[in-house]
């Protein structure tokens, strides 16, 4: 009996001490829930059940929940690919990437569709060129006419003569003008590089370097884009032609990029 009752005491006593334990720990908890340590020990301790960590203090400050999943967006690497700097290394198909500059553009449109009419940036409506080294470009961008962003990783191509080519004249329309002027629903369809292209998607842009250097856009102004899909295949082809502000016409080839394998290093 006596044993018995040695033991029930012995437990009640290692159980008085993991409750005052652990009261310590929330109180810590509470107040330091995103320092690194507290960090640390989430991902140290990440079978542990949501539960068991104490809700940060503060009744207008961010829950548990919040503070995990802004960390897991902080961690995703398509999210650091967004906002990179001049400097950010990722690791794309196995292979690491550095990047060299980041542009951040917009999507403009007209009240008045006429030549000297005003263009304003239009909300929500806002990618990112990411120029990386060895002269590729990472682009997240709409496929297609109000079409949701998607990645691309393309290669550079000679753009000399191209505007003249895809605006056309008044008596010969290029691409760009006929599928503009179909309000881009036109099966419109021409033939470079040695394959034939479907147009997709045109539009006019803001444009401001955020981070690094650009051989093709520099400070802030406006360019125009096309978009086109290869006919019985599955490249892209980008092209860009600066309106406004100080930069070089260019066109990039190329594909989606597959995010299963971009990772960050």
């Amino acid at each position: 009996m006596f044993t018995v009752l040695n033991a029930v005491l012995s437990l009640f006593f290692v159980a008085v001490v993991i409750a005052m334990i652990y009261m310590g720990f929330s109180y810590w908890y509470s107040r330091n829930a995103n320092s690194k340590l507290a960090v640390m020990l989430r991902e140290k301790l990440f079978f542990l059940p949501k539960g068991f960590w104490p809700v940060p203090l503060g009744a207008d400050g961010p829950t548990l929940d919040e503070v995990i999943e802004r960390q897991e967006e902080e961690l995703d690497p398509e999210n650091q690919l967004l906002k990179a700097e001049k400097g950010h290394i990722f690791d794309y198909n196995f292979t690491s990437q550095m990047v060299e500059g980041r542009v951040a553009t917009g999507r403009m449109e007209q009240e008045i569709q006429r030549d000297g009419e005003p263009w304003d940036e239009v909300d929500g409506h806002d990618y990112q060129l990411i120029f990386v080294d060895g002269n590729q470009l990472f682009a997240y961008y709409p496929f297609g006419e109000r079409g949701r962003p998607v990645w691309f990783i393309l290669e550079p191509k000679d753009a000399s003569s191209l505007w003249e080519f895809f605006k056309g004249t008044k008596e010969n329309r290029g691409p760009a003008q006929v599928f503009g002027r179909s309000r881009q629903t036109a099966d419109v369809r021409f033939n470079l590089f040695e394959a034939q292209w479907q147009m997709k998607d045109i539009g006019m842009n803001s444009f401001h370097l955020k981070s690094g250097r650009s051989d093709y856009f520099s400070g802030s102004g406006r360019f125009a884009h096309l978009v086109a899909a290869e006919v019985g295949g599955d490249r892209v082809l980008f092209f860009t032609h600066i309106e406004e502000g100080v930069g070089y016409d260019s066109v990039w080839i190329g594909e989606k990029a597959d995010l299963d394998f971009l990772g960050s290093l």
